[in-house]
């Protein structure tokens, strides 16, 4: 992903809420999201995520745990093709069952093994981000409110998209009923000047791909989840939640099941 808007505790029904672009060269492969299922440390932990068939990594995802991690890049100008496919550290953090396990795992020595990258994991009541490039590594904590990571460093104050972004934030709709379409609005736009700096990215070989927006409810069956496959000023949102509900439901089961 590349532009990601982030709502952590904003809406008292739905702590995590997550809406955004994946900015990708356009030819290379990738399937919607989907069940799949990783072999965590201990245990085996099903997900809801795409996948990138080149490297097998992924850019978003949620697991049965609750559990929301995604990454963007982060433009520093060289790129070391001889690194691991950042998606991967999407993946080390999605077979955790917290926030803070995920984040627990990441050491400085491995964070090195990839190129710059912005990394958010968020459960339920407490979330974090990663910001990582070749002078230093952070891991921020991410309080209540709307946070949107980009391209660039979190705090960047010449990040002109996340100043345009904050701007269109203040009256979204917390309900995800009333909300989607101004997600999708946003997700959508263009804006004018330089192409890189719009949320909606297009350019010769190389655009927004595909769009996400996550409802996780307090109440797991409460939880929406819409697709766009393409940009999202062209393809429609999908409705992937019946998928993501199945994915939630088997979860509360596993858990009734260690209880008892």
């Amino acid at each position: 992903m590349c532009t990601v808007i982030i709502l952590q505790g904003v809406s008292p029904s739905h702590p995590i809420v997550v809406a955004g672009n994946r900015d990708e060269f356009l030819e290379r492969p990738a399937l919607p999201p989907h069940a799949w299922t990783l072999q965590g440390e201990n245990q085996r932990v099903r997900i809801f995520a795409g996948k990138d068939e080149k490297e097998g990594g992924t850019w978003f995802g949620v697991n049965q745990y609750g559990l929301v991690v995604g990454v963007t890049n982060r433009y520093t100008g060289k790129r070391d093709p001889e690194r691991s496919s950042r998606g991967q550290l999407v993946l080390r953090c999605l077979a955790e069952d917290s926030a803070e396990r995920a984040v627990g795992i990441l050491t400085p020595g491995e964070v090195s093994q990839y190129n710059p990258f912005n990394l958010f994991c968020l459960s339920e009541e407490t979330g974090f981000v990663i910001t990582h490039d070749d002078q230093r590594t952070q891991r921020l904590p991410l309080d209540q409110g709307i946070h949107i990571l980009t391209n660039r460093a979190p705090d960047d104050p010449k990040d002109t998209k996340r100043q345009w972004l904050f701007s269109r934030l203040g009256d979204l709709p917390g309900d995800p009923e009333a909300a989607v379409e101004s997600f999708s609005q946003l997700l959508a736009s263009h804006g004018k000047g330089d192409p890189l700096t719009a949320v909606c990215v297009h350019l010769p070989g190389y655009g927004t791909v595909s769009a996400s927006m996550l409802f996780l409810a307090r109440k797991r069956d409460q939880s929406r989840y819409f697709y766009a496959h393409g940009s999202p000023c062209q393809a429609r949102f999908q409705d992937l939640t019946p998928d993501l509900l199945t994915l939630l439901a088997g979860e509360e089961q596993t858990n009734c099941v260690t209880k008892g």
